[in-house]
């Protein structure tokens, strides 16, 4: 069969390294079993970071790097991708219309140059799941393009990150962090576990240091 490995550059050192002796020795043994098990499988892995500097910097393993390297596809972010934006639209929108169980919905034309001038954070996730909420609660035949920022909370005026002049470093410091983090809280729709993934901490160090920047915080 076919083994799909997604976001392998986020894999621990210690898993790189059960992962390469899998794919050298093709066995494995069972989590709380002793019996080896001979496998043969494809192995697909995809990540959005470059796993060749990681391995400049020593953060993956040179051998597994090569190990998985056979042939290598790269997709360009939907943002540089031009019109693919409108066709992924159409086809995620009409997809969940039938799941839905109504009537085809159609975008209107300054809807569809808002989604041409979005820059897609999320990617093509983003934009599926902006479809799905569009043809779940949009209730014309037609989507308008006040609706994508309304459904979406993303508009073209998104606030931004820049902070006043006249501050200290410190200041300015703490605004923009919090601003940032805010932000983020926002495009992972409070999953504080990928908060903290895509800011680069523990979930516990996250919540230490919203309150050290005297954010609210709803620890689980």
């Amino acid at each position: 069969g076919t083994l799909f490995l997604d976001e392998i550059g986020d894999l621990s050192s210690a898993g790189q390294s059960k992962l390469l002796r899998v794919l050298e020795q093709k066995v494995v043994v069972r989590v709380g079993g002793s019996k080896p098990i001979h496998t043969d499988v494809r192995v697909i892995a995809a990540t959005n970071q470059d796993l060749a500097r990681m391995v400049r910097e020593k953060r993956f393993r040179q051998d597994l790097y090569f190990r998985l390297n056979v042939v290598t596809l790269e997709l360009p972010p939907l943002r540089e991708r031009g019109d693919d934006a409108l066709l992924l639209a159409d086809y995620f929108l009409g997809q969940f219309c039938r799941q839905a169980k109504r009537q085809p919905v159609s975008l209107s034309a300054k809807a569809r140059q808002r989604l041409l001038k979005h820059t897609w954070p999320g990617n093509v996730r983003e934009l599926r799941n902006l479809m799905e909420r569009l043809a779940y609660l949009s209730r014309g035949e037609v989507v308008e393009a006040d609706e994508l920022a309304l459904v979406a909370g993303v508009a073209e005026g998104e606030s931004s990150l820049a902070v006043s002049w006249n501050q200290s470093l410190a200041e300015a410091t703490d605004e923009f962090q919090i601003a940032y983090i805010k932000q983020v809280i926002a495009r992972t729709r409070g999953d504080m576990s990928d908060v903290a993934k895509r800011l680069g901490l523990h979930r516990s160090n996250l919540y230490r240091k919203m309150r050290q920047l005297g954010m609210e915080t709803r620890e689980a």
